[in-house]
């Protein structure tokens, strides 16, 4: 039998987790496997993905695919030490361009991450 987390901020907390602890498997994620995975219900997951403006799962998932992939870029053309500082430069100009376009679903999947 599952064993639910006790609140919304728990399903958030373990749910954020996962996607960052599984960037590399995104392509070939799924909604049952997640749920099953991080022991809540679907219904939660897209909940997760609505709170941050998002149509749903697929969207969340495309976005961090998008996200994952500048990061891959960028950490094959810099040195290890300047990691951090240069992925989050980059992360700030995409938003500042995603801002421009309006974007704003780009923008809190950002903001989110950088919490992370």
């Amino acid at each position: 039998m599952k064993k639910s987390s006790s609140t919304k901020e728990d399903v958030k907390f373990v749910l954020s987790n996962y996607f960052l602890d599984n960037l590399v498997n995104l392509k070939n994620m799924n909604i049952n496997v997640v749920a099953e995975d991080c022991n809540c219900s679907k219904s939660s997951i897209v909940k997760f993905c609505k709170e941050l403006g998002l149509e749903g799962f697929k969207e969340l998932i495309r976005i961090l695919m998008w996200e994952y992939s500048i990061f891959k870029v960028i950490d094959n053309k810099i040195d290890s030490n300047n990691l951090n500082i240069k992925y989050f430069s980059q992360i700030e100009e995409n938003i500042n361009n995603l801002k421009n376009n309006n974007f704003n679903t780009f923008l809190k999947v950002s903001e989110l991450i950088k919490k992370m």
